[in-house]
């Protein structure tokens, strides 16, 4: 884990893990991939914050990764705590 501010934050929701150990095992596989500075896994909601040290960081390989070893995840699109996505509205011309 890194100490530097995220330029980006995801959440991804996450099927396949039933316990402890499959909390920490996400952790560590996201913890892995290139420019995630930090991540935050939750068993009970199945997600996961993911801090990522590049905004425009494609995440594809995140997915996969987690896929290939039995979590299959997804960015959740209705993330309430979007603040660029909120942002663009707020900025947006009615």
């Amino acid at each position: 884990m890194s100490s530097a501010s995220p330029s980006s934050s995801i959440l991804l929701d996450i099927d396949g893990m039933k316990c402890g150990g499959c909390v920490r095992a996400v952790e560590n596989i996201l913890l892995e991939q290139p420019n995630v500075i930090n991540a935050s896994v939750n068993l009970v909601s199945r997600t996961a914050w993911v801090d990522l040290d590049n905004k425009n960081q494609p995440i594809e390989s995140i997915l996969q990764a987690l896929k290939v070893r039995g979590f299959v995840a997804q960015i959740r699109t209705n993330n309430p705590f979007d603040i660029d996505a909120l942002q663009k509205d707020l900025l947006q011309p009615t």
